[in-house]
C-alpha cells in the first residue's frame, strides 16, 4: 500500500523501494516522476519549461485514493496500485492509467551514438524493435 509524504512543494508516494512524485508546475500541469531503488534525479523537464514551481495544491485522503487538486486539475493516486487518474476541476475524466498501475520500471542499457571512421554497424532485434550498434 502506498503512503504519502508532502515534501516542500511535492507529494511523494512510496511503496517499498518504489517512489512516485507529483510536482505541480502550474495549476493545470503536473510533472510525474517515478523511480525504484534510488532517489529522484532533480533535472529540469525537457517537456515543461517553467521558472518556478507551483505550490498551492490541496492533498486529501479518501478510503481508496489520495487526491491532489488545484484550481484546474485533480490527480487521484490509488493507494493500493499507485494507478493515477486525471480529471479537470469539474471532475470530468481526462485520462487514467490501467487499474493495475500501468507503470513498469525495467533497467535498460542506454545507447549513445558515436560515429568513427571504419566503424562496423551490428544490427539486433530487441523488445523495443530493431537496434543498430
Amino acid at each position: 500500500m502506498f503512503t504519502v509524504e508532502r515534501q516542500s512543494d511535492d507529494a511523494v508516494f512510496s511503496e517499498g523501494d518504489q517512489l512516485l512524485r507529483v510536482r505541480f508546475v502550474t495549476d493545470s500541469i503536473a510533472r510525474i516522476t517515478c523511480t525504484r531503488g534510488r532517489e529522484f534525479f532533480d533535472r529540469p523537464s525537457r517537456i515543461v519549461v517553467a521558472r518556478e514551481r507551483y505550490a498551492p495544491y490541496e492533498l486529501r485522503e479518501e478510503p481508496q485514493n489520495y487526491v491532489l487538486s488545484t484550481g484546474s486539475l485533480i490527480v487521484r493516486v490509488d493507494k493500493f496500485s499507485g494507478a493515477m487518474t486525471y480529471c479537470n476541476a469539474a471532475g470530468q475524466l481526462l485520462t487514467r492509467e490501467p487499474v493495475g498501475g500501468g507503470r513498469t520500471l525495467t533497467r535498460k542499457a542506454v545507447m549513445r551514438n558515436i560515429f568513427r571512421d571504419g566503424a562496423v554497424i551490428a544490427t539486433d532485434q530487441s523488445t523495443d524493435g530493431a537496434r543498430a550498434t
